[in-house]
């Protein structure tokens, strides 16, 4: 709720209403994050134990850890973060329809920030 209220400013009852019934139903994925986590540490000191001297494998597997690291995650871990993703999506564009004009503001101005933000970090 004080995500949502960081975006939005001061939230109705219907708002904070919806926004706990839709997080209290997203599956609890932790124990899911933490096993996957775990295993790819695993299979990460595997390699290293394995190839410990040979290090183009090394630097590869390190390098592809770093640059795509959902690429090692397990299709239930997957399945469970998009669908969650979707979930808060779809939570996130009721807000925005159900806002009043002054919230509908306040996220505007946040946006606006962030593109002014972007903008800055991108130029030469």
């Amino acid at each position: 709720i004080e995500r949502y209220e960081d975006q939005f400013g001061t939230l109705i009852p219907a708002q904070t209403t919806k926004i706990t019934q839709v997080i209290s139903a997203l599956a609890p994925y932790d124990e899911l994050r933490l096993e996957d986590r775990k295993r790819v540490q695993a299979e990460t000191l595997k390699m290293l134990r394995n190839h410990a001297q040979d290090t183009k494998i090394v630097t590869e597997t390190i390098r592809s850890l770093v640059q795509d690291i959902e690429a090692k995650r397990t299709p239930a871990y997957q399945l469970v973060v998009q669908e969650q993703a979707w979930q808060v999506a779809d939570l996130t564009a009721w807000l925005i329809n159900n806002a009043s004009p002054k919230q509908k503001a306040k996220v505007i101005a946040q946006v606006e920030s962030y593109v002014r933000d972007i903008t800055g970090l991108l130029k030469p």
